[in-house]
C-alpha cells in the first residue's frame, strides 16, 4: 500500500455490473515524492553580470505561460523587471507554481577604488545605494555592505575566503565605478543550483554592471514554462523532480533547497489524502444507501409474505368467543327439556 506496487482496484458497490469505484494508492518512497523544479540559470536571471545602469537589467518582459496538466496560465511582466518582481508576478497569477528569488554575487576586491564605487539596490519598489569607495579588503567591504543591511536588505558574509553578498528577495545588485583613478574588483553570479557565472572583472574604467537575481520554481505535479521571459528565467523549460532522497542539508543553499522538496513532498501526500478521502466519502455514502434499500425490500418483502400477527390474533379470538357462545347456549338448550319435566 505504501510503494506503489497497489495500484488501482476496483470495488463493487452496486447491485448491476460495472457499478465500481476505483482506489489507486501511488508509491511514498523517498525517491517517488518531492517536488519539481527549475533552478538552473536562464539568459539573465542568476546568469552572467550584464553591462547596465541602476535601475535597468535588460530583461525584456512580456508574456510567459506556465503550464500545468491541463491548466494554462499567462504571466505578464515589464521590462527590466527584478527577479522579486517576476517572482511575485508569478505567484501572483495563481498557476500552481510557487517563485523564489534570491540575488548571491561573490565578489572579491582586488584593489582600493580612490575615486568612486557604489553597489545600488533594486527590488522594483524601493532603491538603495552604499558608497564602497576607499575600502581596501574583502572583510572592510563585508561590514560596510552589512552596517547598512537594515536599509538595503542586503547582507555579507566571508566564508572560506569567499565574499559573498546577497539579496534574500532577489533585488538587482549593481556595481557602479567612475573611472580615471584606482580599483578593481571581480563578480560573480550564482544560479539558484549553484552553478557560477563567469567571472565579470571591473577594472575601474567607469564601467556598470548588475547581478539579476536567480528564480527557482516549485511546484509538487510537473510543469512547463515558455514565451515571455521563461528563456531568460531559467533553461529547464520543463520542471525536473527532485525526490525527498536528494535532499542535502550540508550547506545553507541544500537546507533551502530541501524545504522546497519537503513542501512538495508533503503537498503530493495531501493531494493523495485528498483522494482517498474522497473516495471514502462516496463508499460511506454508498453503504448507508445499500442499507437503506436492504431495509426498505426487507419490510416490502415483510408485507407481501409475512402473517399480520395481530390481526390473525383478533381473529382468533373473535371466534373462540363465537364458539364458546355457542356452547354455553346448547347448554342452556338442553337443560330447558329437564326443567320441563320438573315441573310436570
Amino acid at each position: 500500500m505504501l510503494d506503489g506496487s497497489y495500484g488501482t482496484q476496483s470495488f463493487q458497490v452496486g447491485s448491476e455490473a460495472n457499478e465500481t469505484i476505483d482506489i489507486s494508492l501511488r508509491s511514498i518512497a523517498a525517491t517517488n515524492i518531492g517536488a519539481y523544479q527549475s533552478d538552473a540559470a536562464g539568459s539573465l536571471f542568476g546568469e552572467d553580470l550584464v553591462a547596465a545602469a541602476a535601475g535597468t537589467n535588460g530583461s525584456a518582459g512580456g508574456t510567459m505561460t506556465i503550464t500545468q496538466g491541463t491548466s494554462t496560465t499567462n504571466v505578464v511582466t515589464v521590462a527590466n523587471d527584478t527577479a522579486t518582481e517576476v517572482a511575485a508576478a508569478i505567484n501572483q497569477a495563481g498557476t500552481g507554481v510557487k517563485a523564489t528569488a534570491e540575488t548571491n554575487v561573490e565578489a572579491n576586491l582586488t584593489a582600493a577604488y580612490d575615486v568612486s564605487l557604489v553597489m545600488n539596490v533594486d527590488d522594483g519598489t524601493s532603491t538603495s545605494a552604499v558608497d564602497l569607495t576607499g575600502i581596501t579588503n574583502n572583510k572592510d567591504l563585508a561590514a560596510a555592505i552589512n552596517d547598512v543591511s537594515g536599509e538595503t536588505g542586503v547582507t555579507a558574509k566571508i566564508d572560506n575566503g569567499t565574499l559573498t553578498i546577497t539579496s534574500s528577495k532577489g533585488a538587482d545588485i549593481n556595481f557602479t565605478e567612475a573611472g580615471n583613478g584606482s580599483g578593481g574588483m571581480t563578480l560573480i553570479n550564482k544560479a539558484a543550483d549553484g552553478t557560477a557565472s563567469a567571472t565579470t572583472t571591473m577594472a575601474n574604467a567607469g564601467t556598470t554592471f548588475v547581478a539579476a537575481g536567480a528564480i527557482t520554481l516549485n511546484s509538487p505535479a510537473g510543469f512547463t514554462v515558455a514565451a515571455g521571459i521563461s528563456a531568460e528565467i531559467t533553461t529547464e523549460a520543463t520542471g525536473v523532480f527532485a525526490g525527498v532522497n536528494t535532499v542535502d542539508i550540508g550547506t545553507a543553499s541544500g537546507a533551502q533547497n530541501a524545504l522546497a522538496i519537503i513542501d512538495g513532498a508533503i503537498a503530493g501526500i495531501d493531494s493523495s489524502r485528498a483522494d482517498l478521502g474522497a473516495i471514502q466519502n462516496r463508499m460511506s455514502f454508498t453503504i448507508s444507501n445499500l442499507s437503506n434499500i436492504q431495509s426498505n425490500v426487507s419490510d416490502a418483502r415483510g408485507r407481501i409474505q409475512d402473517v399480520d400477527f395481530a390481526k390473525e390474533t383478533a381473529e382468533m379470538t373473535k371466534q373462540q368467543i363465537l364458539s364458546q357462545t355457542s356452547s354455553a347456549m346448547l347448554a342452556q338448550a338442553n337443560q330447558l327439556p329437564q326443567v320441563a319435566l320438573s315441573l310436570l
